[in-house]
């Protein structure tokens, strides 16, 4: 996952760490169709909807942490807590803060995660606003994308030499890094200048 420094200083700057409960992240259901504490669960109560922020990246305060201390404990304990809730981390994080802390989400659609069809969901145009990025290989949900990766305009690398396309993302955001003036030269030199992605379809 590459994270846009910038975009997460100024989404967090909104909140106060180390006095508010603050859990960001891009909910993992649609927010009409929250989750649901699962039968046979013992953490929570079963039927009790939550939304919890899809794994990959989702930010805590201080304050939130101090809350959630009895249930991450060092590691050990979240372990137990996931046992109990039936749910891998991600979830039953969202379960404790959800159902049990009775605290919301605070949802962003600033981070994309692999689950999703980056070179259609993530606009070229709004790369330098996003927060994170991330990319995958195999299927999402979907359909079946064997190179889940975002378009970034004028892409200095091709796809075989940046897979994540991170490289050519990097030198959007700094292109006065040694390394991206280089390789911009070899392009222009070499590719008249630009080398097509095959992920930027549909913009």
């Amino acid at each position: 996952m590459y994270i846009l420094q910038r975009p997460l200083v100024s989404l967090l700057a909104y909140f106060h760490p180390r006095t508010e409960p603050v859990y960001i992240g891009r909910a993992g259901t649609a927010w009409d169709a929250p989750y649901k504490v699962r039968r046979g669960a013992s953490l929570g109560t079963p039927g009790t909807s939550f939304h919890f922020a899809v794994g990959g990246m989702y930010c805590l305060s201080r304050a939130m942490l101090t809350r959630l201390q009895p249930y991450l404990g060092n590691g050990e304990v979240f372990t137990d807590s996931c046992l109990k809730a039936l749910e891998p981390e991600d979830v039953t994080l969202g379960l404790v803060i959800g159902a049990v802390l009775n605290l919301t989400l605070r949802r962003t659609n600033l981070i994309h995660t692999h689950g999703l069809h980056l070179s259609t969901q993530v606009d070229p145009q709004t790369l330098e606003r996003q927060v994170a990025v991330s990319y995958g290989f195999g299927s999402t949900q979907w359909g079946n994308v064997q190179y889940n990766a975002i378009c970034v305009p004028g892409s200095l690398y091709a796809v075989i030499e940046d897979e994540t396309q991170f490289k050519s993302l990097h030198c959007l955001l700094y292109p006065e890094t040694d390394w991206c003036v280089k390789r911009k030269a070899w392009v222009e030199a070499h590719m008249g200048g630009r080398i097509r992605s095959d992920r930027c379809t549909g913009w």
